[in-house]
């Protein structure tokens, strides 16, 4: 479907270490009907966001893509997953 068909865009954030897994998301989504909101490399980095893109409208996207390591501390996975549920508390993860 071409976003001239979309009644209305689905806003994405992707928060994944990889720059090219993130590029990849993004191109692949935006030939879509979807919108990225942001394109992180962290949760840092929506932390240092939230304090301008996000503090201005408080449900910037529909839906969050967070990448995860295999193998990757659970509690620092649970820490990131309520720092995303902080920032946007109405976003969808994934």
């Amino acid at each position: 479907m071409s976003k001239e068909q979309c009644e209305s865009l689905i806003s994405v954030c992707i928060i994944e270490k990889n720059a090219f897994i993130r590029k990849g998301l993004t191109s692949f989504l935006e030939s879509d009907c979807y919108k990225v909101f942001a394109e992180l490399q962290n949760i840092q980095e929506l932390v240092a966001l939230g304090e301008d893109k996000v503090a201005s409208n408080p449900c910037p996207c529909d839906v969050c893509l967070l990448g995860i390591v295999p193998g990757e501390n659970n509690e620092q996975v649970e820490n990131d997953l309520t720092t995303i549920k902080t920032y946007l508390p109405n976003t969808h993860i994934i």
